[in-house]
């Protein structure tokens, strides 16, 4: 605001005054004056602020950027996600397509996980029947070939045997791009190309194939799920929660795995498909089913054909219980360690809900 003084009214002609005549002020004196006000201006300025507020002299931006939040493309390391039944908040689940953070689970020591590939690292490896040493031979597969671990649970390796320890694997020559089928699946010679069989994966620290790392990043879109193997959406998306847009039900299935499984809504195979629009079913070698604990509503025939939303997640903590013994009466118990990480592989259903009709389901 304006001084009402200024600008000061307008001198008024005065007769002149006669005094005795004094000495006018130097330009050096004006000098030093006007420096000595401008240093008191300065002073004021420097510590005239506001003490009880160290920030007050802060600039704008600063105190902007401080309390910004983390930009968007910012991701949570896994090892921060609450796990299921630890008490903590859920982790909130991504949308669906979002990709996950790389890693997330390290293989286990001493097995190789079942859903996985290896790779052949001596020559001459052979493929048999049974595991083995006196057995069919099915295929001898040169190093470099690539084999991927089928995941059903009443073939379990490692199977101890002749000092090896032997793997149920399939096998297309030259073929590395599992889980999908291998081109031309049921018109080879033999009906399907894939040769499956028993290998002796190692004798003692002897190692005959190679785990093959996970392709991490795993989409977690239902396309996704199914463009990678068992082993990768475990090792990739660990415990993370998921919400997963799909079909369920499955077109032919039924039967039972003789055996004992425990838990059974775990351990045992079952037919609770879940996969990608039926028009769009990539040809794999095996589907992905969702295992409902007894504390989720169960799924059946009344919801085959239907598109389900369903929150879940892989790496359940009650794996720890499973426990696999395959065979008419259960006489082949499996290896401790390779009945839990078969657990582990499985989706867990949290929760579902019907969101529409598959119109080109094809099931009964």
């Amino acid at each position: 605001m304006s001084d009402p003084t200024y600008p000061p009214p307008p001198l008024v002609p005065q007769a002149p005054v006669h005094e005795p005549e004094r000495e006018r002020p130097t330009a050096t004196i004006l000098a030093v004056v006007l420096i000595a006000i401008l240093s008191v201006v300065l002073l004021l300025l420097v510590f005239g602020g506001d003490d009880g507020d160290p920030g007050a002299s802060a600039s704008p931006s600063a105190s902007v950027s401080a309390s910004g939040s983390a930009a968007p493309s910012a991701s949570i390391p896994p090892s921060e996600a609450a796990s299921p039944g630890d008490g903590s908040a859920a982790p909130s689940a991504p949308a669906p397509g979002a990709s996950a953070p790389a890693s997330a689970v390290s293989p286990p020591e001493g097995i190789l996980p079942v859903g996985s590939t290896v790779e052949v690292a001596a020559d001459g490896l052979r493929l048999r029947e049974e595991p083995t040493t006196g057995a069919a031979e099915v295929a001898t597969l040169a190093a470099g070939e690539v084999l991927y671990l089928f995941s059903g649970p009443t073939d379990l390796g490692p199977v101890e045997a002749d000092g090896y320890s032997w793997y149920l694997g399939m096998y297309t020559p030259g073929y590395r791009d599992w889980p999908l089928n291998p081109p031309g699946s049921g018109d080879g010679p033999s009906g399907d190309p894939r040769l499956s069989g028993w290998f002796a994966a190692n004798a003692g620290s002897e190692a005959y194939v190679e785990l093959l790392p996970a392709r991490c990043p795993v989409s977690t879109d239902i396309d996704g799920l199914y463009a990678a193997t068992a082993w990768e959406r475990l090792a990739c998306l660990g415990e993370q929660q998921l919400t997963v847009e799909g079909t369920y039900g499955c077109s032919g299935c039924g039967g039972l795995a003789p055996g004992s499984f425990e838990p059974e809504w775990l351990a045992a195979p079952n037919f609770d498909i879940f996969t990608p629009p039926w028009a769009d079913l990539p040809a794999v070698v095996e589907q992905m089913v969702l295992h409902v604990p007894p504390d989720v509503a169960e799924l059946g025939s009344e919801q085959a054909g239907s598109v389900l939303r369903v929150t879940g997640h892989f790496n359940d903590p009650r794996s720890t219980e499973c426990a696999i013994t395959a065979g008419e009466g259960g006489e082949v118990p499996a290896n401790d360690l390779a009945a839990e990480w078969y657990c582990r592989l499985g989706f867990v259903v949290e929760s579902w809900e019907v969101i529409g009709t598959d119109p080109d389901w094809q099931g009964g």
